[in-house]
């Protein structure tokens, strides 16, 4: 039987001290980079813009969010680094990212993130580990403190039929994101996809779906257009999004547009007439 994977997993660790003219990838594959920043100035150049370094700041960036992060020649940075995966190392990083204002920003927590990567040494693995080892155990250490700085005591909903419902229902005018949805509640994609089948026996996008549609449904009834109606609930393309209506309802948008103002127009009428 196969062991399962240990919920911290440290692939590289080191320390990039006063290097001028230094860059390096934000991340690669799959993992994701956690730095904190003691000295010197640098920029990171990512999918969102430029990022200005400083010491004092903290980096968190996800496999879809990589760039470049180059140091400053005229007062190069020293930084400590990790990249690291796991479910439960990831579940967390989720929910720093989904709290925090970019993906390098600055932290009350960067003196003790720096402390604990520091304490890594020197690491390059080829393979991800198969166990959980002091590195992993420091990961573990720089991940708490960063989220505890980031969202204080508060702690994560107990994720439940219930609560996964209000959650969806709360962001129906967002896309739907597994990983946002799974870092909210403090767990595992997979975590949070089997407790939704086990107590609503429905997958997570099924549902956030359906109450997209039954909304975006009263919104057209109420006079919004449909373009409108799709940015309401989180679908840039508005061909897309009246295929899924038609899926749920049986009719396009457009016609439950026209049913809509046929009510509101008769009852208008109605209101007129007992005045």
């Amino acid at each position: 039987m196969p062991m399962p994977e240990p919920p911290y997993r440290v692939r590289t660790a080191g320390c990039i001290d006063r290097e001028a003219w230094h860059s390096t990838p934000g991340t690669r594959g799959d993992d994701l980079m956690l730095t904190a920043f003691v000295a010197g100035r640098g920029v990171y150049r990512g999918p969102d813009g430029d990022i200005p370094i400083v010491a004092g700041m903290v980096g968190l960036v996800p496999p879809d969010r990589r760039g470049v992060l180059m140091a400053d020649p005229r007062d190069p940075y020293l930084h400590y680094y990790t990249r690291f995966a796991g479910r439960y190392a990831t579940a967390v990083a989720g929910a720093v990212l989904a709290a925090a204002p970019a993906r390098f920003f600055p932290s009350a927590a960067a003196a003790a993130v720096a402390d604990a990567l520091r304490r890594m040494g020197r690491l390059h693995r080829d393979e991800l580990p198969a166990e959980v080892g002091q590195a992993e155990a420091l990961l573990a250490e720089a991940l708490a403190a960063l989220r505890t700085a980031m969202l204080g005591e508060r702690q994560a909903p107990t994720l439940t039929a219930a609560t996964l419902e209000d959650d969806l229902r709360a962001h129906v005018h967002e896309p739907t994101d597994l990983g946002a949805i799974a870092a909210r509640f403090g767990v595992s994609r997979t975590t949070l996809c089997r407790r939704a089948r086990d107590g609503l026996g429905i997958g997570v996008q099924r549902l956030h779906e359906r109450f997209k549609m039954d909304w975006a449904a009263r919104l057209l009834a109420h006079g919004l257009t449909v373009g409108e109606c799709a940015r309401r609930v989180g679908y840039a393309d508005r061909r897309y999004f009246a295929r899924v209506f038609r899926k749920h309802h049986g009719r396009p948008p457009s016609g439950w547009a026209r049913v809509g103002r046929a009510s509101r127009a008769q009852r208008g009428r109605d209101e007129r007439r007992d005045r």
